[in-house]
């Protein structure tokens, strides 16, 4: 028997002390199994900064570097980027980077997840709401499961496509109701990310795990779900943003509007949230052709990757701002890979400036006035223009 294993033999032997019984827990093997497929080994992941050949330019006076995103020790991936200094831990405190592709993030929109369509295959039916606005009837999600942390397991078989569906929608009342019971994952297995938590489903063998990091749990442990006060976005899931707003909870200990609305607030995702000064709540100041949209970093992405922007964001940049999406290949449109690269500039240590205000029209005039304190004297844009001209373009891998 390995630790584990023993670990949750022990763990139920001890019960009722603690909160789960069998019925609640697959056999230790089986759990293992499973938490080996969806958690792997911790990997150690870093953000460097070297020199590269180039000049600063008398406009732009940014430094030529690379950015280097380090897992276990070696480098996953290399940006050509500006910023204005790589020496010391609080170096850079400006960053720039152009990229010939960035991705659309739903997380922390209303509609990101809903039980009933875990794969964003719904379509809805366009309407005018009552206050004279277009709107939507019917569910459709902007995104699947997946993005969301969320699994379903038969055994120990991690299940994909319709098998996944017809399973979940099976469970789904049973979580729903609360007929299975949540346990926390790294209470009953060791060593394992604390975000996950589970339902096990004893009689037909079935486990379904979440991310609270993405899907948050209410008091009881389960997935935080908003209400018929708000609106559209009744049933669908609460998905979270690394930002977060200042808000109240509810009685159930879930907080709708906590989160960034990644279909309104235009939000850059980085690489683990940040960089130097560079951190969450920090304005942005992004352009596609000839386009400029004011924003903030809203979210922590993949230490690996760099090129991710909000539905807001996205949709802003390509004049389709203000336009229902109907599921996630709707979603998926708002994908820009194509017609022009993508120039991003943060500008670190301004997180404080919002206030805790992250409405779009706040973001627009405070990233207004940082931008002009950043570019000085003349047109606000100049500088950026002039950084965008020297930073090369950074190839979509």
């Amino acid at each position: 028997m390995n630790f584990r294993r023993a670990f949750l033999a022990c763990l139920l032997c001890l019960y009722p002390l603690y909160t789960v019984s069998a019925q609640d827990i697959p056999p230790g093997d089986m759990l293992d199994a499973m938490v080996r497929q969806i958690t792997g080994k911790p990997v150690p992941t870093a953000i460097t900064f070297d020199r590269r050949s180039g000049s600063t330019g008398s406009v732009c006076r940014l430094q030529p570097a690379l950015m280097n995103l380090i897992r276990n020790g070696s480098t996953a991936r290399t940006f050509s980027v500006l910023v204005d200094s790589i020496v010391g831990a609080d170096s850079p405190k400006v960053f720039f980077a152009t990229l010939s592709r960035v991705a659309v993030d739903a997380d922390g929109s209303g509609r990101a997840y809903h039980p009933e369509d875990p794969l964003g295959r719904g379509v809805c039916q366009r309407m005018t709401a009552s206050d004279g606005r277009p709107g939507l009837s019917g569910i459709c999600a902007l995104d699947q499961f997946s993005s969301g942390g969320a699994y379903v397991f038969s055994g120990t078989q991690k299940l994909s496509r319709d098998a996944f569906v017809s399973n979940w929608l099976s469970m789904w009342p049973k979580i729903r109701d609360k007929q299975l019971r949540p346990v926390v994952l790294a209470d009953v297995v060791p060593d394992v990310p604390r975000e996950f938590y589970f339902f096990h489903w004893h009689d037909r063998g079935l486990t379904a795990f979440f991310k609270d990091n993405i899907i948050p749990r209410d008091n009881d442990g389960y997935p935080c779900r908003y209400q018929a006060a708000d609106g559209l976005r009744n049933g669908y899931f609460i998905s979270s943003t690394t930002l977060e707003a200042n808000t109240r909870p509810r009685a159930d200990g879930c907080a709708p509007n906590r989160y960034l609305d990644a279909e309104v607030v235009p939000f850059v995702v980085l690489p683990k949230g940040g960089f130097g000064k560079v951190r969450i709540g920090d304005i942005a100041i992004v352009q596609f052709k000839n386009r400029v949209v004011y924003a903030i970093v809203g979210d922590a992405g993949p230490a690996t990757k760099l090129g991710e922007g909000s539905i807001g964001l996205n949709a802003r940049l390509l004049g389709k701002f203000g336009e229902p999406f109907l599921n996630m290949k709707a979603t998926w449109t708002l994908d820009i890979d194509s017609g022009g690269p993508v120039s991003i500039l943060v500008l670190g240590d301004t997180h404080g400036r919002l206030n805790g205000n992250y409405s779009p029209l706040n973001i627009e005039s405070v990233a207004r006035e940082e931008l002009s304190r950043w570019s000085g004297a003349g047109d606000p844009l100049a500088r950026f223009e002039a950084c965008r001209a020297m930073a090369p373009v950074n190839p979509a891998r």
